[in-house]
């Protein structure tokens, strides 16, 4: 992750604000962020890649409004107020590409552009959505109550990405922020505690 945006409050103003607007963004992570009243809780018209979105509250779009991801994890984002697109929301065309979207609410997607505008594929969308080589399966996270959302090894989210791209291992890419990775062992748990003057205090 190179971009960390965390525990920030959108409420200066009704108009969009939001924790990442308007950004090229690569290899990010935005998390507990309030865009209220207003659209994309932790992105907004952005290009996002290899980002996570989670724990982020909006009206419009509790993860991202009008953005483009492409492999990309959005998961618990909310829209409390609107029920309007709780991982993504759009009323403009966008897509979305190897993407996941898992237990958001009240929904994960919500499309107001209607017909073709929305295009998603080889995405795992909770409840399903439609698209080429989409799934609706558990995606099968290291620890979803622990934020941890590499994918296990049972998780169907390995190599079922766009057949044209491909893991930094070979492989076909897989969905989601994290390619699967056999080396992982889980999020190191905080073992010790600096004193003060270790911490160059």
């Amino acid at each position: 992750v190179r971009l960390l945006v965390a525990d920030d409050l959108g409420q200066v103003t009704p108009a969009e604000v939001t924790a990442l607007r308007g950004r090229l963004l690569f290899e990010n992570l935005a998390q507990g962020n309030s865009a209220h009243p207003s659209r994309g809780g932790g992105a907004s018209q952005s290009v996002l890649t290899q980002s996570v979105l989670w724990g982020n509250v909006a009206d419009f779009g509790g993860g991202a409004a009008n953005s483009d991801l492409q492999n990309c994890t959005l998961v618990e984002n909310v829209v409390p107020t609107t029920g309007r697109g709780g991982g993504l929301w759009v009323d403009e065309p966008h897509s979305v590409l190897n993407s996941i979207l898992w237990q958001n609410a009240l929904d994960q997607i919500t499309d107001d552009v209607g017909g073709p505008g929305l295009s998603v594929t080889y995405s795992d969308v909770q409840w399903g959505w439609r698209g080429t080589g989409n799934i609706e399966d558990c995606p099968e996270f290291w620890s979803l109550f622990g934020h941890d959302y590499h994918l296990l090894p049972i998780s169907p989210c390995i190599d079922t990405g766009h057949p044209g791209m491909f893991d930094p291992d070979g492989s076909r890419v897989d969905m989601g922020a994290f390619p699967f990775d056999r080396a992982w062992t889980g999020i190191p748990a905080v073992g010790l505690v600096g004193k003060p003057n270790s911490q160059g205090c």
